[in-house]
């Protein structure tokens, strides 16, 4: 049984102009409700209101790796492209910490089921995403045991999506749930994120937990559970910082 998380996942700052705090602000946050890791992931340049691909390759040279004694992972959240693509290249993929990729309309519109899946499964192949964000969202028919099934075989994370859980996303709950189940039936590796588009958001895990908890996943498939579990599957994607990582896991 899980109650308690050390690190949120997903999240975003003013950078995506739909959200509205700084990452400042948010590791402020993030300190106040003990989490020892955040990962900056704004939206990439494809939707509307995004940053600028600048955003995410001066993150990794302009920011610190702790803010407020929180250590951030630089990241972004892709958006799935026709053919198996995404708007991260492949050069910003190996030099950012963290790669989340979802379904989004201003980015791409449904284009059904199947091709959906095959989308999503061409991506997590690739190797050039980390984590898929909120697969339960119903906006984008898709076949999830396919989905959850190549994650696990490929070592990319099944994001349980706290703020679907909320309500963001009508409709969500019973595919969060059956992602969730389908996580601890394929031994996928299962990633945490509030999608916090403001600062008191973040860190709220809480309808998350719950499905993962329902579905009885264990504490050893949830990357969020400690600095060690977090780091290591960083590092054991390939990503650029493993020193700097290696040293906080030796104090940690």
């Amino acid at each position: 049984m899980i109650e308690k998380l050390i690190a949120d996942l997903h999240s975003h700052t003013l950078a995506s102009t739909h959200a509205y705090s700084t990452i400042y602000e948010n590791t402020l946050a993030a300190r106040e409700k003990g989490l020892k890791i955040l990962a900056m992931t704004d939206h990439g340049p494809r939707l509307p209101d995004s940053a600028d691909i600048l955003h995410f390759k001066n993150s990794v040279k302009a920011l610190p790796d702790t803010i407020n004694g929180v250590l951030v992972l630089k990241g972004i959240e892709a958006n799935f492209l026709p053919g198996g693509k995404t708007d991260c290249p492949e050069k910003l993929y190996r030099s950012l910490d963290l790669v989340l990729c979802g379904f989004h309309n201003g980015a791409m519109p449904s284009q059904g089921r199947d091709e959906n899946t095959e989308i999503a499964l061409k991506t997590i192949r690739s190797g050039l995403i980390d984590v898929i964000a909120h697969p339960g969202d119903p906006n984008y028919p898709k076949d999830l045991e396919a989905i959850v099934s190549c994650a696990a075989e490929c070592g990319v994370a099944v994001e349980i999506n706290a703020a679907s859980g909320a309500g963001s996303r009508i409709g969500s709950n019973e595919f969060c749930l059956l992602t969730a189940k389908l996580c601890k039936k394929y031994h996928a590796l299962v990633s945490v994120g509030s999608d916090a588009h403001f600062m008191t958001n973040i860190g709220n895990l809480r309808h998350a937990i719950e499905f993962i908890n329902e579905a009885g996943i264990p504490e050893e498939q949830v990357i969020n559970t400690s600095m060690e579990k977090t780091l290591n599957f960083v590092i054991g994607r390939g990503h650029p910082h493993p020193e700097n990582y290696l040293k906080l896991l030796e104090t940690a």
